[in-house]
């Protein structure tokens, strides 16, 4: 019975452990990809801000 109650633990442990990896990746991705459509958004903000024409232009 302890055995079994080890063998388990340990699966676990081994588990979580490869999916902290896991887990990490994912997030650096997600990060990745909000900090460019972020980026992406500020840019064209910054854009339309510049075309737009200024009141003293006439």
């Amino acid at each position: 019975m302890v055995d079994l109650l080890m063998v388990l633990v340990l699966h676990t442990y081994a588990m979580l452990t490869q999916a902290q990896a896991l887990i990490g990746v994912v997030a650096a991705v997600l990060a990745a990809v909000l900090a460019a459509r972020g980026s992406w958004h500020v840019t064209d903000r910054l854009m339309a801000w510049r075309q737009r024409p200024r009141p003293d232009e006439d």
